[in-house]
């Protein structure tokens, strides 16, 4: 038995009321076996108003979308405290450090997705690497080539139209293969860490963004409030 089925029409009115205020009157009565009437008066003894529930929950919402968007990888990257100095070059080719970095994504990497992916440099010398993989039929980044700035756009503005989860950020410390050694001027095996984070609509991953960072170039934290905190390394370390 539900928790619904026990309770009074009195309480079922507000109680779907304050969970779906898009709900019609004639919706809120159908739910709780009572007449469109009886509902008015039930709204109005508790001085509730689905026009102002719906205000809110809108606020809420709009909220919501923009947190989600504050803690997406491509934010924090834009974010850095050394911004200034920062240069962030495209690049053509998928950069990646494993193939075990796409265990999320189903289907063809090639065929159903777009590739982006970038250099981070601080006065010439690599510190990350950042690729977003885009499901081509959830996403539409057009045929020119982002900036990083750009796609963070992009995917915020798919969070706000679409019913999007966002996964925790996942921090691993991998052996950095040729590729990703080779971009971020360390030896081959050197530490690095793997970051890791993807966008979800019907349970299915609709974008993976991964991040690559050289050890000797910054330090990586987390805070309950500002989420991931990328700082520069001191010389010292």
């Amino acid at each position: 038995m539900s928790d619904l089925e026990w309770k009074t029409k009195k309480e079922k009115i507000l109680e779907n009321a304050r969970k779906d205020p898009f709900l019609k009157i004639e919706d809120l009565a159908k739910l709780a076996n009572t007449t469109p009437r009886y509902v008015r008066t039930i709204l109005s003894e508790a001085n509730l108003s689905l026009m102002q529930l719906r205000r809110e929950y809108a606020r809420k919402m709009e909220n919501r979308d923009g947190n989600l968007c504050d803690h997406l990888l491509f934010n924090y990257l834009i974010s850095v405290p050394f911004a200034s100095e920062n240069q962030v070059l495209a690049k053509e080719e998928m950069i990646f450090n494993s193939p075990d970095d796409f265990n999320a994504l189903s289907g063809d990497i090639n065929r159903d997705y777009v590739c982006q992916s970038y250099l981070h440099l601080i006065k010439g010398t690599p510190w990350c690497i950042s690729t977003a993989l885009v499901k081509k039929k959830e996403i539409d980044l057009g045929d020119n080539r982002l900036i990083a700035s750009e796609l963070f756009s992009r995917l915020c503005k798919t969070i706000k139209d679409l019913e999007i989860k966002v996964s925790s950020i996942d921090l691993e410390i991998k052996q950095a293969t040729n590729q990703i050694a080779s971009l971020l001027k360390i030896s081959p095996l050197a530490p690095i860490f793997r970051v890791r984070q993807s966008l979800e609509s019907n349970s299915q991953t609709i974008t993976l963004m991964l991040l690559y960072f050289n050890y000797k170039q910054v330090t990586l934290s987390f805070s309950h409030n500002k989420g991931l905190i990328i700082n520069r390394k001191s010389v010292n370390d």
